[in-house]
């Protein structure tokens, strides 16, 4: 039995499928469907994938907004929005929470209490009408 034929796309098939989307292929070169290539989307906005990817669907993260964020990045955004941090013993156990604002009228809370008898954990909810 004969193995099936894939197709080998050559730097020039790639260059001209992604531009058909609107992107722009940024590498100078193309090694293979799984090798990671560096491409912009119609917004401007820079990021590496394989072109098997590209195929599959798997386009600009920012644009769909699955962006990936660093730490960093993240605990800026916390501190930007209210993050609360709380911290405590209630009768000698640990207590400790945290809530943040997330948009102008909701708010997001999580607590933890470490007790002999029962460890509970609290998530909370809190949105405002205005």
């Amino acid at each position: 039995m004969e193995c099936p034929k894939y197709h080998r796309w050559n730097f020039q098939e790639v260059f001209n499928y992604i531009k058909s989307f609107g992107y722009e292929l940024l590498s100078t070169e193309y090694k293979g469907i799984n090798t990671r290539i560096k491409i912009k989307c119609p917004q401007g906005h820079i990021t590496e994938k394989s072109f098997n990817g590209f195929l599959s669907g798997y386009r600009c993260l920012k644009c769909c907004g699955s962006e990936k964020h660093s730490y960093e990045y993240i605990e800026k955004k916390f501190i930007e929005n209210d993050l609360t941090m709380r911290m405590g013993t209630w009768n000698g156990t640990l207590t400790m929470g945290f809530g943040m604002q997330i948009i102008p009228n909701f708010r997001f809370d999580y607590g933890y209490y470490a007790g002999d008898l029962v460890k509970e954990h609290y998530v909370g909810g809190h949105y405002t009408f205005d």
